[in-house]
């Protein structure tokens, strides 16, 4: 395993501090289980796709799906209350909301992070990834791998071209993309930056999640997380559920002694379900005042 010269940074800071993660927005655990762990490419062995370690389908369902579904999975599912895609196939509505229109997405005010410059993207670097296990200027890729029903190695991190860029694709305009066909919780952590102790920290991240429409079972969902103490154990966070629109998270917390705070974005399912989760346009203020900037320490 290489890592670019841009993302060395990130690594130790992932490894120390990425800890009490997948809260529901009420600050109730989401579910039991270890702590997720950096999955930083090139992941040689084993590839990232195809998905290398299924899980059997009686033991997924019999004893996580049906016994110990996340309080957030059971959240999602019933925000989604059993709607049906307005066209059979179509994951993505093509009605305009203040948002975007259907796969585009509209350019935000203020925004520090874009995912918008190629070179930036760690498949594209002076010593690239796979594309399979790709990030973004600071922002490390991680995974929980539980060596049971949640497996790293299922998951996709990649730079996405067309839900985001919609209408501008081609013309260097990206957003992020999380996807797995089994279990999986993963996202990615921002770089630490400096926030006076007792300052005012909100961020904001534009999310699409994809509308399979599986059986109606709407399992998988996002969140936004926010550590008031970049390497300290823990973490606030906020769930949303809308699906096959670009929606918006938005989160704040008082910044701790340390004057780091982290931002994560994340995405996960329970159930051996196609998942495919988009983020884009981070916003941070800092007492008011927007960050210019947010992709690297």
């Amino acid at each position: 395993m290489y890592l670019c010269k841009h993302y060395q940074t990130a690594v130790l800071i992932l490894v120390i501090v990425i800890g009490a993660l997948f809260h529901d927005h009420r600050g109730v655990v989401a579910q039991d289980n270890s702590q997720p762990k950096p999955v930083l490419g090139p992941r040689l062995d084993p590839s990232a796709i195809p998905h290398s370690e299924v899980i059997d389908g009686d033991h997924l369902f019999n004893d996580l799906v049906y016994p110990r579904l996340p309080l957030s999975s059971r959240e999602a599912d019933i925000d989604d209350d059993g709607r049906k895609q307005a066209e059979p196939g179509q994951g993505v509505q093509q009605q305009e909301t203040s948002l975007g229109q259907g796969a585009t997405l509209y350019r935000g005010a203020n925004v520090c992070n874009d995912f918008n410059d190629l070179n930036l993207w760690a498949s594209h670097g002076d010593q690239p990834t796979d594309i399979w296990s790709d990030h973004y200027a600071g922002w490390g890729a991680f995974a929980l791998n539980d060596e049971d029903f949640y497996r790293s190695a299922n998951v996709v991190f990649s730079i996405e071209q067309s839900i985001g860029p919609g209408n501008k694709a081609g013309v260097g305009q990206y957003s992020a993309k999380i996807s797995s066909f089994q279990p999986y919780a993963a996202g990615f952590a921002s770089p630490s930056f400096a926030a006076s102790p007792g300052s005012e920290v909100v961020v904001t991240a534009k999310y699409l999640i994809f509308d399979h429409d599986t059986s109606g079972q709407d399992f998988d969902w996002v969140s936004l997380g926010l550590k008031a103490d970049a390497e300290g154990p823990d973490a606030k966070y906020v769930n949303g559920y809308t699906r096959g629109r670009w929606a918006q998270l938005t989160n704040r917390v008082t910044a701790g002694s340390s004057g780091k705070v982290m931002a994560l974005i994340q995405a996960q399912s329970p159930a051996a379900l196609n998942s495919n989760i988009y983020f884009d346009d981070i916003a941070i203020t800092i007492d008011g005042r927007y960050l210019d900037l947010c992709i690297f320490e």
